[in-house]
């Protein structure tokens, strides 16, 4: 038994590597061009664009591995970790040891710093932008989306529950990332040679979005699902393949 979910481990983090690597290589066109050579594209096809979806994916993938969110969330709040507050770090986020949570992590920054440039999101709303992380993660993870129900599919209690009521609290949870990725942009600049600043901030900035996005989710799927909406047993099962959400995170819902 220990065998299997030792293997299962390494296959998911395996999965999650190649992945990415193949998001990353599928823009490599990209890393060869000169700054002034990148063309800006419309921000109005970002929600849309299909390396913003994989990279959704991605994220979806490795915010799925936290175990310890609490515990993740303090450590990141501390200036500089030592080995052993490193380690429990990993562990939290889901990972053996920090040599693979960083690879991981700077991937995903990988991913987004190309996104970046692309859509010029430096320049755009950064709430409108954590607003289309947080739903296109929803998507990415579950079935009934505006994927696969239309907005005009909704019903008015649904689109009042989803928006109005458990929309605020969500919003809340966020800290603007684009806002946060800016000040790692201050400290370092990221196309010099020496970038450890810059990665260092930003691997610790994605690394807490990430742990946002997961107790925003919950705290969503949880709104939707009680009597504050009461639109439905588990309205929101996780795709196929996947695990259950798992309804005991919710304190205020009966688990029968």
């Amino acid at each position: 038994m220990l065998f299997i979910k030792g293997l299962f481990k390494t296959l998911m983090f395996v999965s999650l590597i190649f992945l990415i690597t193949i998001s990353c290589s599928g823009d490599s066109s990209n890393d060869d061009q000169e700054p002034d050579e990148i063309i800006v594209e419309d921000f109005a096809n970002f929600e849309e664009d299909s390396l913003f979806r994989k990279h959704m994916e991605n994220t979806a993938i490795a915010t799925s591995r936290i175990t310890d969110y609490n515990k993740a969330l303090e450590l990141l709040e501390a200036s500089e970790l030592n080995d052993m507050q490193q380690i429990e770090l990993a562990k939290a986020l889901g990972f053996e040891n920090i040599e693979l949570t960083n690879t991981v992590y700077d991937l995903l920054n990988k991913e987004w710093e190309q996104l970046t440039l692309r859509f010029d999101l430096l320049n755009q709303d950064a709430s409108v932008i954590d607003n289309m992380l947080f739903k296109t993660l929803l998507e990415v993870r579950y079935n009934q989306t505006s994927r696969s129900k239309t907005r005009k599919g909704y019903t008015n209690e649904e689109v009042h529950c989803f928006y109005e009521v458990c929309g605020p609290p969500r919003l809340a949870t966020l800290e603007p990332f684009t806002i946060a990725m800016e000040k790692c942009y201050a400290i370092d600049d990221p196309t010099g040679e020496d970038r450890s600043a810059y990665i260092e901030c930003s691997r610790k900035t994605r690394q807490r979005f990430s742990l946002l996005l997961r107790q925003a989710e919950i705290d969503w799927v949880c709104c939707i699902s009680s009597d504050k909406c009461d639109i439905g047993d588990e309205p929101y099962p996780t795709v196929e393949g996947g695990t259950p959400f798992d309804y005991s995170l919710c304190s205020d819902i009966p688990i029968s």
